[in-house]
């Protein structure tokens, strides 16, 4: 079975991927991919980094806003590791997820990310220690 690890952030906009978590689980795991939950906190990214480095994660998975996906995308770039993002758009603006076509509907982002579809980004760095995506 493939490994997937759900990074979220329970506070982000109306706070309703908490309540979706069940569905994700189950939809995923239908297709054979086990996904581990991870509560996102801002503080540092070395833990998660450690986490995707030590236990084998094929897909990173983020459900939240600009700034989970900044901080997913932080957490990537240092640790060089080349996994797939999947985004769930689950902020206030989610401005990122909607300039990459992430559809901003719950069940469709899902299917995106279980479809495979992959899009390349470039990432900007500012001031050589912070990566960011779009804002």
């Amino acid at each position: 079975m493939k490994k997937a690890i759900l990074v979220y952030n329970p506070l982000s906009g109306a706070r309703f991927v908490v309540n979706k978590l069940g569905y994700i689980f189950d939809k995923f795991q239908s297709r054979g991919i086990l996904v581990q939950p991870y509560i996102l906190e801002f503080s540092s990214c070395d833990e998660l980094i450690n986490i995707l480095k030590k236990d084998g994660y094929e897909l990173v998975i983020a459900a939240g806003g600009d700034g989970t996906m900044n901080f997913v995308a932080n957490v990537l770039m240092i640790s060089g590791l080349k996994i797939p993002l999947g985004i769930i758009p689950a902020g206030t603006c989610n401005d990122f997820a909607a300039c990459v076509g992430v559809p901003a509907n719950f069940v469709e982002s899902v299917d995106v990310i279980l479809d495979g579809k992959v899009k390349c980004v470039d990432i900007g760095l500012l001031n050589k220690e912070k990566y960011f995506l779009n804002t």
